[in-house]
């Protein structure tokens, strides 16, 4: 069998809630236009193409799925651009340092998914015109996601990094004692993992620069 479906939605967080994907409301976004083109059986799997447009971003996903006594599975080709994700990321619940700012992003990757696990063992691109190469998967099997895999990025901020973690102020001082702010509760509270972090150039504001730097973080 095939199917064939286009359309268009003003609001594009309503797709996403569609999909699956708890939102909130950020305000005005403009309008999105998605395609969705599949031909398959049930017996041999559905090749699936899809794509999502609007003025902020642009995505797409190809690949075939299937769904038997294993369970679900799936491989293909995703691929995301985006002048400032920023307003999607906060409707999904997502926050870091210096929100707000904008945040451009073009990656892309091959993908698998098999039952809770999703595997992007290329993912490539850049944020916020610095550059990445990942290898991660995410089981989302339990009470909390778990992240596991590689990142290696061209530069790197280790003060976002620490407030990121830690929470905003956790790693401030005023030069002469210790950081006295407790350690606050993040958004990475609500994941779970182990991801080996390696960047070409790190940069922390009284150590100056450090290059090849390798941390794991967990």
């Amino acid at each position: 069998g095939s199917l064939a479906a286009q359309g268009r939605h003003e609001d594009p967080l309503a797709l996403l809630a569609m999909a699956g994907v708890g939102v909130l409301p950020v305000g005005t976004l403009s309008p999105a236009t998605f395609e969705l083109n599949a031909k398959g059986s049930g017996i041999n799997g559905f090749d699936v193409n899809s794509k999502i447009k609007s003025d902020e971003l642009s995505g797409s996903l190809a690949g075939l799925f299937s769904s038997g006594a294993s369970g679900f599975s799936g491989r293909g080709q995703v691929a995301l651009q985006s002048k400032d994700i920023e307003p999607y990321l906060m409707a999904s619940g997502v926050s870091f340092p210096d929100m707000g700012q904008g945040l451009a992003v073009d990656l892309s990757s091959d993908f698998e998914m098999k039952n809770a696990v999703t595997s992007l063992p290329s993912l490539n691109g850049t944020v916020a015109d610095t550059g990445i190469n990942a290898d991660i998967a995410v089981d989302t099997d339990g009470d909390l996601p778990v992240v596991k895999g590689t990142a290696t990025v061209d530069q790197l901020d280790l003060a976002w990094l620490g407030e990121w973690v830690l929470g905003q102020g956790a790693l401030s001082s005023d030069g002469r004692n210790w950081p006295t702010a407790e350690f606050a509760k993040t958004g990475l509270a609500n994941v779970r993992g182990e991801l080996a972090l390696n960047a070409r150039l790190a940069r922390m504001r009284s150590v100056g620069e450090l290059s090849d730097l390798r941390a794991i973080l967990v």
